[in-house]
């Protein structure tokens, strides 16, 4: 039961809808690994079913600054969002992207971090509105070369956006360019 106030519902658009319906089939088992969020704590534990970057087995990189040399190789944390989603049936394996973060090689750098072959990672992409979770693709494009990356966009996603902050002037944000 929707209890929002009759005036936010006015609002929401309801045009659009889905161009297709997908029928859901059992699978055997679905993984989801976050590739970035807007967040990290390498100090988390595991908790239930998730499982947490253990810094502990992080690779190190080198750092003159420390009395070791080095550092641990941690996760990037940055506004967007990526998740890697694998699901297995019958013993293949079908590998999507939700999204691909804001900066171009964030998504990647998290893979490279996690150990997570890019070049096996070869995964179609569901990608959302904003630059804020589509920026990553270029870098994912880059690091396993030019390939026919099936893309399910939303219809609004060529659509100029601006951002509105109280207190400051309207700022239009950076807009996908449409293939020729």
């Amino acid at each position: 039961m929707d209890d929002s106030p009759a005036s936010l519902a006015a609002a929401v658009r309801h045009d659009v809808e889905p161009a297709i319906e997908i029928d859901l089939e059992p699978v055997d088992s679905v993984t989801v690994v976050i590739l970035m969020d807007n967040v990290t704590d390498a100090l988390m534990t595991d908790h239930g079913p998730a499982r947490r970057f253990d810094l502990a087995r992080s690779p190190l990189r080198p750092l003159a600054m420390m009395a070791e040399g080095r550092v641990p190789d941690s996760l990037i944390a940055e506004h967007g969002f990526s998740a890697l989603v694998t699901v297995t049936k019958a013993g293949q394996e079908h590998r999507f992207l939700f999204d691909a973060g804001t900066s171009p090689d964030g998504v990647t750098e998290n893979m490279r971090r996690l150990d997570i072959d890019r070049t096996r990672s070869r995964p179609s992409c569901a990608a959302t509105v904003t630059l804020d979770h589509t920026t990553g693709i270029d870098g994912l494009i880059r690091a396993v070369g030019r390939l026919n990356l099936p893309v399910l966009i939303h219809p609004h996603f060529w659509r100029q956006r601006r951002v509105q902050l109280p207190g400051r002037e309207p700022r239009e944000l950076p807009t996908t360019s449409r293939p020729p």
